[in-house]
């Protein structure tokens, strides 16, 4: 009796198999069921700010309720400042903390930064980088340190 039940149920699968295959039993079609032609995604890359250029940039960020302005954060220490212009053709540097970043290993350098939320006032970033080894036999230290800007927010002081 198991045998004869296994038999049915190959022979019913079987049915099945053959009734999707030629368009009945879903869809109520007489032919070939039409699967839709996959669509192909339109992906484009357009460069930004084209008329500038970076030695690896890790980040671009704006100040707090300000959009006049981009920062592009360099690896090697270096954080750009340039006109919201797709158009602009010039930089000025912002702050350079190079000196004391470490950015041979491959994970490492100037890694992140955070406009102080009240940086309109204040005038404070802080900024993550990987820094030399204060103790003799230390591996890279990991550093976040504030720094403030003494000009009304044009550069950061890096002292």
């Amino acid at each position: 009796m198991c045998k004869r039940m296994i038999s049915w149920l190959i022979a019913l699968c079987l049915l099945r198999v053959l009734l999707l295959s030629s368009g009945c039993g879903e869809g109520g079609g007489s032919g070939p069921v039409q699967q839709p032609a996959p669509s192909t995604p339109v992906i484009a890359l357009e460069r930004a700010f084209a008329n500038l250029s970076f030695v690896l940039p890790l980040d671009l960020q704006q100040a707090p309720a300000n959009d006049s302005r981009w920062f592009m954060v360099e690896r090697g220490g270096r954080i750009s400042v340039f006109a919201n212009d797709e158009a602009t053709t010039t930089t000025s540097l912002f702050i350079d903390i190079g000196d004391r970043v470490v950015s041979a290993f491959g994970e490492d350098g100037l890694l992140g930064t955070a406009f102080h939320p009240e940086f309109a006032s204040n005038g404070q970033m802080f900024l993550s980088y990987t820094a030399a080894p204060s103790a003799p036999g230390a591996v890279l230290e990991s550093r976040i340190s504030r720094f403030q800007s003494i000009d009304g927010g044009l550069t950061l002081d890096p002292t």
